[in-house]
């Protein structure tokens, strides 16, 4: 498809093309989810789980240390470790930011 070198403005999104306009759907641009500014949590910040994680083994109230953070589109990621799981060895999974608390 040739594009005539005519930017489209369709709720003021310079990418959509008229027959996103003619259908009545929107903005691909405006449809992504915004991103968060600031991580909830920083590396080496003491957090506890909001909810239980079974296929870990990882129970509401256990507490990890924060070793990475991650931008996840809408949302950060945040990579926890945890030392005291029961499983006689540490485990270190990836959790979206809304199951985790910050320990004060």
């Amino acid at each position: 498809m040739a594009r005539s070198g005519k930017k489209y403005r369709h709720n003021d999104c310079a990418f959509a093309e008229p027959s996103l306009k003619r259908a009545g759907r929107h903005c691909p641009v405006e449809s992504l989810p915004r991103e968060p500014t600031m991580p909830p949590a920083h590396i080496d910040a003491v957090v506890r789980l909001k909810e239980d994680v079974p296929t870990l083994e990882l129970r509401r109230g256990d507490q990890g240390v924060v070793v990475s953070v991650w931008l996840s589109p809408g949302d950060f990621l945040c990579e926890v470790e945890f030392s005291d799981s029961g499983h006689g060895r540490p485990v270190r999974t990836l959790l979206r930011a809304g199951q985790l608390e910050v320990v004060e």
